[in-house]
């Protein structure tokens, strides 16, 4: 049995359409519902560039440790296009999460260690500021905030959300993925596993 749901946002003009499955518990996402929402709406999900750029900085603290590793070594690796990689770069730099190595040898290093590189950081660098919902933007100003009575939980949960992501480093990510029974685990985390 499939059960659709169509919602209509007017200010995106955003058509979502999604199939839910019972069997599984999961939403399929149907449709090929890809107008662009402003700018200026804040989005519940995060996007590729955040899946994509936590592999990428992974990727480095794994093999970064004896000199600079190259987009398309990093590519190959996590099966990600060079020219995104690339436009990852960017925002990386200046939220001075990675630094570039020019020349025949060069590359891309941390400019942190692993330890130091929190996911709350690499979803502000990439994301920018990541709000549930409009009202907590630091930027909005909501006439409804005073009476509003759904408004402080989305302040909770929001926060609750940016203190997990704030919790949980590139070392945590790098050590819980290898230690599914892998017995290759990176020297970085042999202080973390004592």
């Amino acid at each position: 049995m499939i059960c659709n749901e169509n919602s209509w946002d007017k200010k995106s003009i955003f058509v979502y359409t999604a199939a839910y499955r019972p069997r599984t518990g999961y939403w399929l996402e149907l449709g090929p519902a890809r107008t662009r929402r402003p700018e200026s709406e804040v989005i519940m999900r995060l996007t590729t560039r955040t899946r994509y750029g936590t592999r990428m900085l992974l990727d480095l603290a794994e093999h970064g440790q004896n000199g600079p590793v190259r987009i398309s070594d990093i590519a190959t690796r996590q099966v990600i296009s060079i020219k995104y990689l690339e436009k990852l770069t960017r925002p990386l730099k200046r939220a001075g999460l990675i630094t570039s190595v020019r020349g025949s040898k060069g590359g891309h290093l941390l400019a942190k260690a692993p330890k130091e590189i929190s996911l709350s950081a690499i979803v502000s660098a990439l994301e920018g500021d990541f709000q549930l919902v409009k009202c907590w933007d630091e930027n909005s100003c909501c006439p409804r905030m005073s009476t509003c009575r759904t408004s402080r939980l989305w302040g909770e949960v929001s926060s609750t959300l940016n203190e997990k992501l704030a919790s949980i480093t590139l070392l945590d990510l790098l050590c819980d993925v290898r230690s599914d029974g892998d017995e290759n685990l990176p020297s970085l985390c042999g202080a973390k596993r004592k």
